[in-house]
């Protein structure tokens, strides 16, 4: 019976800690967790090249709406799959991307982040928009004095 007994507390556990793309849809919790990079693009032109960098990490968009969508991973041998949210703010032509990682199920230790990687496909293919610290704005500093 105590066998049993841990089974379904086991089981319970994996099924309480389950996510769905649901989960990542956009709120106002959502736009402030994650991580996130300023590009200089549209809104547009910086979600498109967000699902094309997804389509190229193996994931595969579940749910979209105007300036967000969420993507996935099916299960793998390794893992039970992972879920992204990312999401666009901005206007004109510099737009914040911010993206937010879950895994399909919260015990899930072996699934991979994808944040990094989305992050770093958007900074290789859009233009920065942060300010280069390295990069002395001359209107500022004045190289022959004070």
């Amino acid at each position: 019976m105590a066998g049993s007994g841990r089974a379904w507390v086991l089981g319970l556990m994996l099924v309480v800690g389950c996510q769905s793309a649901f989960d990542l849809r956009p709120t106002e919790a959502n736009r402030t967790l994650g991580r996130s990079v300023l590009v200089r693009a549209t809104p547009a032109e910086a979600l498109a090249t967000a699902r094309d960098v997804a389509a190229d990490l193996g994931l595969a968009v579940q749910e979209a709406g105007e300036g967000w969508f969420v993507a996935a991973r099916p299960a793998t041998a390794f893992s039970w799959g992972e879920l992204i949210g990312v999401y666009t703010e901005g206007e004109g032509a510099t737009t914040r991307v911010r993206v937010i990682f879950r895994r399909v199920l919260a015990s899930n230790i072996t699934a991979t982040d994808f944040t990094g990687p989305m992050l770093e496909g958007l900074r290789a293919q859009l233009p920065s928009g942060e300010p280069n610290p390295w990069i002395r704005d001359p209107a500022r500093h004045n190289a022959w004095g004070p």
